[in-house]
């Protein structure tokens, strides 16, 4: 879903290294090996295409997406689910170009369900789709 969870340690590196500026995310104190004050850090995915775009950050070990860290700065927790950039694109990742983003798998294929701001809608939207794909029957609608 949203990959590996940072540690305490990795959380509090990523607080005192860096900040978000405008829809990047730029080093605010200096460390060594680093970028200067104000770069904008995060390296674009390789590999995967459906990960083509994302930026990516290694911090302490661990690498991380740079969405996942601006989400974490301004919400205080780490994702819990998929992100999506609203505007589609993915090295836009300023805190109000990003959402929880619901899906439903169908077979191999992950169907975007929409933004939710509760669990109710989102079992909503998932019950009628179930339905419309024949996976529920009436009764349970």
């Amino acid at each position: 879903m949203t990959g590996k969870k940072p540690t305490i340690g990795q959380l509090e590196t990523m607080r005192h290294r860096y900040e978000i500026s405008g829809s990047k995310l730029v080093v605010k104190n200096k460390y060594p090996r680093g970028p200067e004050v104000g770069k904008r850090v995060g390296s674009p995915m390789g590999g995967d295409p459906k990960r083509k775009g994302y930026l990516q950050l290694h911090v302490l070990g661990g690498v991380f997406l740079v969405h996942h860290i601006v989400w974490f700065f301004t919400r205080d927790m780490w994702p819990t689910e998929f992100l999506k950039h609203v505007d589609g694109d993915r090295s836009n990742n300023s805190p109000e170009n990003l959402r929880h983003a619901f899906y439903i798998l169908e077979g191999e294929s992950r169907v975007f369900l929409g933004y939710f701001s509760d669990g109710h809608d989102v079992m909503r939207a998932y019950h009628k789709r179930a339905l419309e794909l024949g996976y529920l029957p009436e009764i349970l609608s």
